[in-house]
């Protein structure tokens, strides 16, 4: 049976202030990170029916020697599950070997743990992550928030909401557009940046408001579309490349009754990779050199 094929999805962290709904400009995220990483905190229990709990762990971080990305594993230990995480070592990799060791074989649940990579760059903060059957795209994006905000209450730093947003390029809803052009709904969700483009008038609406986002939707007539080649229309696309906007379109197919969707959190970057089975040090290894060609494609774009 051939393998299954594996996919690096991209997001990026933002730090956004939780009463002041300010972002965060003066603290340095590298620090931030390494602090978090070292603090051995980053672990988050998820309630479950009838006690069966999921205890979530991101482990095995490490500084790469240039200073500019940190790699990692993020993953969750259940009651059916047969591997457990070495918190002596805040490590799913040496828990993974131990249970090699232990029984001869390897049986360890691969599925349900992700390596990951995360640029520490406060300009970039990208992040990429290489899901599995058991541990998909959204489901690793709520796991990581939740981890990173335990420790950073758990280490006693400034309070801040911690999110990772899943990333797509404009390239890439200029390709969806290309192929379906009759848009008649747009909706938008608005975010707080930290920092990265200048929403200054719909931020300070939404401080006013005392809000945290902001969604707005635009509908044609019955019968009619929206002019994607409009600068409005275009205006309404900043963001969605670097997580500050959530963004949903529908469009009409070329048979009229067909109604297609493009929703940013379904569509997010992603590139396939080659599939590194349960060995989890080769799967980090595949996915900061992915995260790192991504930055190098986005400089040079």
């Amino acid at each position: 049976m051939a393998s299954r094929a594996r996919k690096v999805i991209f997001a990026r962290v933002n730090r956004r202030l939780v009463e002041s709904q300010e972002t965060l400009t003066s603290r340095s995220f590298r620090d931030d990170m390494i602090a978090l990483a070292q603090s051995q905190q980053t672990r988050y229990v998820e309630r479950g029916k009838r006690g069966l709990d999921r205890i979530w762990f991101a482990g095995d971080m490490t500084v790469e020697p240039d200073g500019n990305f940190l790699t990692g594993t993020l993953g969750y230990t259940s009651p059916e599950q047969h591997g457990s995480f070495d918190e002596t070592n805040w490590s799913w990799i040496k828990a993974q070997m131990q249970l090699v060791i232990s029984r001869g074989v390897e049986t360890a649940r691969a599925d349900t743990i992700a390596p990951f990579a995360i640029d520490l760059r406060d300009q970039n903060r990208w992040v990429a992550f290489a899901p599995t059957v058991r541990l998909r795209t959204r489901m690793f994006v709520a796991g990581l928030e939740h981890v990173l905000n335990n420790a950073i209450s758990a280490a006693g730093l400034m309070p801040a909401e911690w999110e990772i947003d899943l990333v797509v390029s404009r390239d890439r809803v200029d390709e969806w557009l290309q192929v379906n052009p009759h848009v008649y709904r747009l909706k938008r969700i608005v975010k707080f940046t930290n920092p990265g483009l200048n929403l200054d008038a719909e931020r300070q609406e939404m401080r006013a408001l005392g809000a945290i986002s902001k969604a707005e939707e635009f509908a044609s007539s019955s019968s009619g579309v929206i002019d994607i080649d409009s600068d409005d229309f275009r205006r309404k696309l900043d963001g969605i490349d670097t997580g500050d906007i959530e963004l949903r379109l529908q469009a009409r197919g070329r048979d009229t009754a067909e109604h297609v969707v493009f929703n940013s959190n379904s569509h997010p970057d992603a590139v396939p990779v080659s599939n590194f089975g349960q060995n989890l040090m080769d799967g980090i290894s595949v996915v900061l050199g992915v995260l790192q060609q991504y930055v190098t494609d986005r400089v040079q774009g």
